[in-house]
């Protein structure tokens, strides 16, 4: 028998990985309105009009220069060294790649929901009272759950049975942040 020749079969690269959170940013942009308000709004959201597609703009991180003090969402992760003046913020990276075999892989993404502590209570629609840093968590979930985005082998995920990793937690951030981390998933 000869040697069998493995040049021309399809590895993974693994290289959506690299593209899913901002992906996740651009899916979410449209298509989770009470999100937006929760991050723009600070104690209230009740009969607040949308917000902007230009406010939704500026809240994001998109570039690795300039000024990101008055952003809210951001593609890196919670440090105790980031001075924002933003009450409420979205962070969001790639937590863990686990290969399945030479072409499925499964990529979890952390997303931080993040509040100031001293504006941690919010009214919303929904509840009159109730904690902002939850209700941004569940608007993400409400958003992600089951989304299909380009470059992924099937949709998001929260579920155990895929990937006991995945899942949502309470975080203190730092003495002044707390908040929520949701584990996503995702086939690549």
């Amino acid at each position: 028998m000869g040697l069998v020749d493995y040049t021309n079969t399809a590895y993974n690269s693994m290289f959506q990985a690299r593209k899913l959170p901002m992906n996740i940013v651009d899916y979410l942009f449209d298509n989770a309105e009470n999100l937006w308000k929760l991050l723009f709004y600070s104690q209230s959201t009740v009969n607040k009009p949308p917000v902007s597609n230009s406010d939704k703009s500026k809240m994001i991180a998109r570039t690795a220069s300039g000024d990101s003090s008055t952003c809210q969402v951001f593609f890196e992760l919670f440090n105790t060294d980031a001075t924002v003046q933003a009450d409420a913020q979205l962070r969001l990276s790639v937590l863990e790649i686990k290969p399945i075999n030479r072409t499925n892989t499964v990529v979890t993404v952390v997303i931080q929901c993040i509040v100031n502590n001293k504006a941690s209570v919010v009214s919303t629609e929904t509840v009159p009272i109730e904690s902002k840093a939850f209700a941004i968590a569940q608007e993400v979930i409400k958003a992600l759950n089951g989304a299909k985005l380009e470059g992924l082998k099937g949709s998001l995920w929260l579920d155990m049975v895929q990937d006991r990793g995945t899942g949502i937690r309470k975080v203190g951030y730092s003495d002044n942040f707390s908040g929520y981390e949701i584990v996503i998933g995702a086939n690549i």
